[in-house]
């Protein structure tokens, strides 16, 4: 009954999320002109604080993960941890009480599925849903950010930017598919969620790249001694099944995951962090602050995975600065949608040959795929 309780739970939560769009008080009645004045004439500090405070409270969290490992928590710690990762859409409440709300719901759903799961001999797929919870906390910072500003007093914000980037300078030579994302939008959820199969995002040459790239990279540059037709046996996680059964449930898993870190991690640091700065100081030291920050934050996670490898460390910073470079332009070029897209293609041909191609062995936890080829994924890696 509680399992049953909780899915739907989620469900409806999830349901909601995505038709409770970016409702947020700006949509004032007609003739309220009082009311629309107070609504859409706030100041840059009133746009950008409640994302800015998700934004620390999630690069706070990020660090309690890493001491996770790094040093032994007793519960107190334990719960502490938990406590951040739930206070990083808090301050959602203050543009949308009601996102607030769902976020908050979606959260405890994603947190009570990943207790039941406890028990169940799931930890490959266990771990997702307390990822989740962060995840959902990065969308948060977009949610806020995109909801007060486009209740910003006219002249904050420069969109005249986007005629100086790249794309903007090279948009006759790209062909049917350049151009450049000329003015700000807020994006919807279901927007994001579709934008990897919109033809004019998928069919990008610069985006299509990466789901060849993720298909054929774990083929020649991994080992097959774990891959199934090595060892004549599939293993979802630990659960031993038919390639009949296991591809196509891997195929779901790897789709929903990639959906939600893609949309997620480009709204926080593309929609966010990127256009906030870019709107504000030019594209270039946008670009400059993303390529240093993006894989910075990945740092105390690389510290746990390359084991203080420092030449690691500095090669994996070093690719991800370059594949930030190249997702901040995909920005100029075709807005949140595009980046959506690229991040997902990414990430989920690239998860899914890796663990096609350990499959032939039991895999413990979701780590034992990311191990594989940092240098091509870009999602942020977390451990519980």
């Amino acid at each position: 009954m509680v399992k049953r309780f909780i899915i739907i739970l989620m469900l409806l939560s999830g349901f909601t999320l995505l038709h409770a769009e970016e409702t947020t008080p700006a949509e004032v009645p007609e003739g309220d002109s009082t009311t629309e004045q107070e609504t859409k004439n706030l100041e840059h500090l009133d746009v950008i604080l409640p994302p800015v405070i998700s934004a620390v409270l999630a690069g706070i969290f990020m660090m309690e993960d890493a001491l996770f490992y790094l040093v032994e928590w007793d519960d107190f710690e334990v719960w502490m941890k938990r406590g951040t990762i739930f206070s990083i859409h808090l301050p959602l409440y203050a543009v949308s009480p009601l996102q607030g709300v769902i976020a908050t719901g979606v959260s405890g759903g994603l947190f009570a599925s990943y207790e039941l799961l406890r028990d169940q001999d799931a930890d490959f797929f266990r771990n997702f849903f307390y990822t989740g919870i962060f995840q959902t906390g990065l969308y948060s910072t977009y949610l806020g950010y995109s909801g007060n500003r486009a209740k910003a007093r006219p002249g904050i914000y420069n969109d005249d930017w986007r005629h100086e980037t790249f794309a903007a300078q090279f948009s006759d030579d790209l062909g049917a598919f350049g151009g450049y994302y000329t003015e700000w939008k807020s994006y919807t959820l279901i927007d994001l969620i579709t934008s990897p199969f919109k033809p004019r995002n998928f069919l990008d040459p610069l985006v299509g790249i990466f789901s060849v790239a993720g298909l054929i990279s774990p083929l020649v540059k991994q080992s097959h001694d774990s891959a199934p037709w090595t060892t004549g046996k599939m293993y979802a996680g630990t659960w031993e099944m038919s390639p009949l059964a296991a591809i196509p449930m891997m195929l779901g898993f790897f789709f929903l995951e990639s959906s939600i870190v893609s949309i997620s991690e480009e709204s926080h640091f593309r929609g966010f962090i990127y256009e906030e700065l870019a709107s504000n100081y030019g594209h270039i030291p946008a670009k400059i602050v993303d390529c240093v920050y993006f894989p910075a934050i990945h740092i105390p996670q690389e510290v746990f995975i390359a084991e203080f490898e420092p030449l690691t460390i500095g090669l994996n910073f070093l690719n991800r600065a370059i594949l930030t470079f190249y997702m901040d332009n995909l920005y100029d070029r075709g807005g949140l949608e595009r980046t959506v897209a690229a991040h997902f293609w990414i990430d989920f041909t690239l998860l899914f040959m890796q663990w096609l191609m350990a499959s032939g062995e039991p895999q413990e936890d979701i780590s034992a795929i990311l191990a594989y080829l940092p240098e091509l994924e870009i999602r942020i890696p977390l451990y519980y």
